[in-house]
């Protein structure tokens, strides 16, 4: 039993040594002689160095981009961004998704009884076929906002994750430098280290700079408004009415206020063209681009920095604050 122990360790060892030389004769590990002169010390080449920062970098790559393509993955099979109907926006055409059809219809052959009305059924044509229209733009705008919504999204998770694992690396490496000592820890732990903080640093300001939080909140909401308008629509023209509330400016909106609401008949010409405008507001908010980028973290960083400078330079030297205030020799 003992003899078998001997031979794995042993193995082991071989293995180990071949190993060491290997690194040794490519150039990425050089021997030396520690304090002691007891055993051999293998630190980092120049060549080295390089090869451990890039593998680094190119592990913290390669899982920043499993995170996002996790999170895309999961975006494809819970369908998130695709529309109720399945339908995409450039195979929807006023016939697919004409609202209310037999409602309006019914108003148009109304109007029609009479020649004297034949305007306001022109009317109600043009204005059942601009609702169908905004229907489709709402459509597009839902699933262009939960796009890039989902984009900074998976970018912030990525962010996030890296940042996390690159701490924890940076954590390790710093606690067996502060054990070991500066001197006493091999170069490759405080390199991998070194570089585990460099990634830390940079992804918490890319995620800043950019600001990854306030574009997805943005574009969060647009496609909420979105989602929320289009089946309003629905549900007015399935209704024949709708309620406009108005706020304390007394512009009129869809949405609950504190004012009395309006109920606005949906057969007539004129509620149709409320409804048509209230839409077109929330299509030109829907629309509007927006990228934000903080740079707040930056500037902050810079003006602690630059005070911690100007604390510096305006402390006095304590060699010539020494012999400032020394006593005249009598």
């Amino acid at each position: 039993m003992d003899l078998g122990v001997a031979g794995m360790a042993s193995s082991e060892a071989s293995r180990g040594k071949r190993l060491a030389g290997w690194l040794v004769e490519t150039g990425i590990f050089e021997v030396i002689d520690d304090e002691t002169g007891k055993r051999p010390l293998f630190n980092l080449t120049w060549l080295g160095h390089a090869v451990i920062a890039g593998s680094v970098v190119l592990l913290g790559s390669i899982y920043y981009a499993a995170t996002l393509g996790s999170v895309y993955v999961l975006k494809d099979s819970w369908r998130i961004c695709q529309s109720s109907s399945g339908v995409s926006p450039s195979s929807v055409s006023p016939s697919s998704i004409s609202l209310g059809q037999g409602l309006i219809g019914s108003a148009v052959a109304a109007a029609a009884t009479s020649q004297a009305n034949e305007e306001p059924q022109k009317q109600l044509v043009r204005q059942r076929a601009r609702l169908d229209k905004q229907k489709e733009l709402l459509t597009k705008g839902a699933e262009d906002s939960c796009n890039i919504a989902i984009f900074y999204f998976a970018n912030r998770i990525a962010v996030l994750s890296l940042s996390s694992a690159a701490g924890i690396v940076f954590v390790v490496c710093l606690a067996i430098t502060s054990k070991d000592g500066w001197e006493k820890t091999n170069n490759a732990i405080i390199n991998t280290g070194a570089v585990a903080g460099l990634v830390l640093f940079t992804m918490t300001i890319y995620s800043q700079l950019y600001g990854q939080g306030t574009n997805y909140e943005s574009y969060r909401l647009k496609y909420v408004i979105a989602s929320d308008t289009r089946n309003m629509i629905e549900s007015a023209i399935a209704n024949g009415s709708i309620l406009f509330f108005a706020d304390a400016s007394g512009s009129a909106g869809a949405s609950a206020t504190t004012n009395p609401p309006t109920e606005v008949n949906l057969n007539s010409s004129d509620g149709m063209t409320k409804l048509i405008r209230y839409v077109d507001d929330k299509l030109a908010l829907i629309n509007r681009p927006e990228f934000n980028i903080d740079s707040s973290f930056v500037d902050a960083t810079s003006a602690q920095v630059g005070t911690f400078l100007k604390t510096k330079q305006q402390e006095p030297n304590p060699a010539t604050s020494g012999n400032s205030n020394q006593a005249p020799a009598r």
